[in-house]
């Protein structure tokens, strides 16, 4: 992962990390992030590698900013909302479950404020995409097979009616 600056040169990893905390002053006062949520995500970039990449656990953000795992995971959530913190999560094939199991979430720090209206809207569609197909919990039983007896489909919405939920649910969009 590079970072390029206006001047298209790429940034050091000291410049990311004064830009991400000057970032992350501005949204701390103007109110979108708590003083905890802001301690939380300042160690972020201590944890990226000479290539750019960041994989720390919640754990390890927590150790390193002495907030607990919770604060870390409302940071992140927040974040990501935000569009200042990009994840992608990352899998490895488990040959002895037969199946993908999700390892971890590797992390990019988003400074560009075009890249960031465009990551947070990408946060709240696939918020309201799974808030639409959300169903109950279901309890499984120790018996359970990898064929479910009932499958649920998620409702069935055009693109049309789904910006129309949103209309109506959340009101019109105000540009800045």
């Amino acid at each position: 992962m590079t970072i390029a600056s206006k001047t298209s040169r790429p940034m050091t990893k000291w410049q990311i990390i004064r830009r991400f905390q000057a970032l992350l002053r501005r949204f701390r006062s103007e109110g979108k992030l708590t003083l905890g949520e802001a301690h939380a995500l300042a160690v972020l970039p201590e944890f990226m590698g000479d290539d750019g990449a960041m994989f720390p656990s919640h754990e390890a953000m927590a150790e390193k900013s002495g907030a607990s795992r919770r604060t870390v995971i409302n940071a992140l959530n927040r974040a990501y909302a935000l569009g200042i913190v990009k994840h992608t999560p990352r899998y490895q094939y488990d040959r002895q479950l037969g199946k993908r199991v999700r390892t971890s979430n590797a992390y990019e720090i988003v400074l560009s404020a075009l890249q960031q209206v465009a990551q947070a809207a990408r946060h709240f569609m696939r918020t309201v995409r799974d808030h639409l197909s959300a169903r109950p919990a279901q309890e499984r039983p120790s018996s359970y097979s990898l064929r479910p007896e009932k499958v649920f489909q998620p409702p069935q919405m055009t693109h049309s009616e789904m910006l129309e939920w949103c209309l109506k649910e959340f009101g019109p969009i105000q540009t800045i």
